[in-house]
């Protein structure tokens, strides 16, 4: 007789976030909701499903079910298992996010990097210039933009000079977690 948890691994039974079944090795659980918003918008893990949002390792009503689905294959991804996703992609992948995709994923990282992976961290193409350029922190010098219209006018003509953040993604919420990621 086949348990459960291979049944699972051998047919779609799996409930995805989609409303679908998938086999246990086709989904992932995302460890947050601010990640699994992520990975949804993101691309990431395209060819899979994200396991229900329902079952959750950290719901009581759940947390049974949420085992099963562990030991059938469900795999869980993390703030490292993103970063590693992110270091495969391209610059012109990071221009074509939205600000408010950059400033979750900005947020996300300001309360869950660890300090083994903020090298990592700085070698993306994370940050969005005013022009529109994507660069990294760890080979580029950038500056926050002037706070008022007064600042502005004072460097207005070294700005095609600097590396100055688009400052859009300051006016989002979240803008201490921003600031400080930055």
């Amino acid at each position: 007789v086949k348990t459960l948890e291979d049944a699972m691994g051998e047919k779609p039974l799996v409930p995805t976030q989609d409303g679908g079944y998938a086999k246990a090795e086709n989904v992932f659980y995302p460890e947050s909701t601010p990640l699994r918003k992520l990975v949804k918008s993101s691309g990431m893990y395209s060819d899979s499903s994200l396991l229900h949002p329902y079952i959750r390792k950290d719901a009581k009503e759940s947390e049974r079910c949420f085992d099963v689905m562990a030991k059938a294959g469900v795999k869980e991804i993390n703030a490292s298992d993103l970063l590693c996703w992110l270091e495969e992609q391209s610059c012109k992948w990071f221009k074509n996010k939205t600000n408010k995709w950059l400033c979750s994923l900005y947020i996300y990282f300001n309360r869950r990097w660890s300090e083994s992976e903020l090298e990592r961290i700085k070698e993306l193409p994370l940050v969005r210039l005013e022009n529109g350029e994507h660069v990294c922190v760890s080979d580029q010098l950038v500056y926050f933009p002037p706070e008022t219209d007064e600042d502005l006018e004072d460097i207005k003509p070294l700005l095609n000079d600097l590396r100055i953040l688009k400052s859009t993604l300051l006016r989002k919420e979240g803008y201490n977690d921003i600031k400080a990621f930055l």
